[in-house]
């Protein structure tokens, strides 16, 4: 029988590993860490014992552009093929987001570490691919919009 890891040590080892006390899920298993103008929500599925990890790339009107979707799509093909997530619309919030996610079967603490750095670089990526092909990237400042409606939320910035 495989272990599963236990979801809010893994997110507080991932704080002290930089050096954050008390970095924790609320009481909606969210937790919100802004990596310079990066906001990134963590999310803990208890039916599927995983963590999901996302980040709004694009907040705003993106213009029905065949070309723009079409590049997307072969993006967002290549993250899929590759593992290192993908993105999809939130047509209802004009926001497109980037989303990967996590087994806690098994997980290890480096592990998840490495997941969550990892996960910030190809945010990162995208934000700059997307600028660079004309569209304004998220601002950290719309990050409480990453939750689940709860107006009390605290961003913890790294």
């Amino acid at each position: 029988m495989s272990i599963v890891a236990d979801p809010k040590e893994l997110l507080a080892g991932f704080g002290r590993s930089i050096g954050l006390a008390n970095v924790a899920f609320d009481d909606e298993d969210e937790a919100l860490l802004l990596f310079d103008a990066i906001a990134v929500r963590f999310l803990y599925d208890k039916e599927r014992q995983l963590i999901l990890v996302s980040s709004p790339l694009v907040n705003h009107e993106v213009e029905p552009d065949l070309d723009v979707y079409a590049h997307l799509l072969e993006l967002n093909l290549l993250g899929i093929l590759n593992g290192s997530g993908s993105i999809g619309l939130d047509r209802e919030n004009q926001t497109v987001i980037f989303a990967n996610s996590i087994s806690l079967i098994g997980l290890e603490q480096d592990r998840f570490n490495e997941f969550v750095n990892v996960s910030v670089d190809v945010i990162e990526s995208w934000r700059q691919g997307l600028e660079a092909g004309g569209l304004k990237p998220a601002t950290a400042a719309s990050a409480p919009n990453l939750l689940s409606g709860d107006d009390d939320v605290v961003a913890t910035r790294v």
